[in-house]
């Protein structure tokens, strides 16, 4: 995997407004203690998500050194991921986005043109958090706060698991998607309320399942940040 592109080096944008790395971090970490669902988290074991959702709505502000300059920060098609390492650094799930529209991605002619194409190319944010040695979902801690694009490269693999994922459901084959360990980047899950949970297609009703990046590579990619 190609080092991680820095934010703005990829892409074709002024990020003079920003604050340093530094900066950023010690700002979400006080973004992330004034949000209530955080402060609840203190006291009720509240659930992950909600505490992400919330920092989402604090963090323009909260990066940008100029308030002038947020309707532009707005408009980079910025992507928040969080992430929660364990105590001894692992990782335990793969990292989850949208669910594969199995009607639309099959007219999807032109890699450049799909949704996981316009997924993988927009500027990532990572918020990592890491829990306490005692497990102690309360005592996450923020590690770190980096900003990442994917490499060319990696978009090529990218790119071969999006053919294959069509092709497949061109052909009606909902049951031999690549998986977590076929040596792609990324892989096909379940992503779907329960089994009653369906799509339909011109096959009939298939399991929702979703676009997701493989858990050693997301891991790779915050190793290669901690440094």
């Amino acid at each position: 995997m190609d080092s991680p592109v820095k934010y703005g080096e990829y892409y074709d944008l002024d990020t003079d407004y920003l604050c340093s790395q530094e900066e950023i971090q010690k700002r979400v970490q006080v973004a992330l203690e004034q949000t209530k669902s955080y402060k609840r988290l203190q006291k009720e074991k509240e659930k992950w998500s909600n505490i992400v959702k919330n920092l989402t709505k604090h963090t323009t502000k909260t990066i940008s050194k100029k308030t002038s300059k947020i309707k532009e920060f707005e408009k980079a098609n910025l992507q928040q991921k969080s992430i929660r390492l364990e105590p001894n650094g692992k990782l335990k799930e793969s990292m989850v986005f949208g669910q594969i529209k199995y009607n639309d991605i099959i007219h999807e002619d032109e890699w450049e043109d799909s949704v996981w194409y316009n997924t993988l190319t927009q500027r990532f944010f990572f918020v990592v958090f890491r829990k306490d040695e005692n497990n102690d979902p309360k005592s996450s801690v923020l590690e770190k706060v980096f900003f990442w694009a994917m490499p060319p490269s990696d978009l090529e693999l990218a790119r071969i698991f999006w053919e294959d994922t069509k092709n497949k459901i061109k052909r009606g084959d909902f049951n031999h998607f690549i998986k977590c360990g076929d040596g792609n980047i990324c892989h096909v899950r379940p992503k779907a309320k329960d089994s009653k949970d369906l799509m339909d297609t011109a096959f009939g009703p298939q399991k929702k399942k979703g676009y997701w990046l493989n858990r050693e590579y997301i891991l790779k990619i915050v190793n290669d940040n901690l440094k």
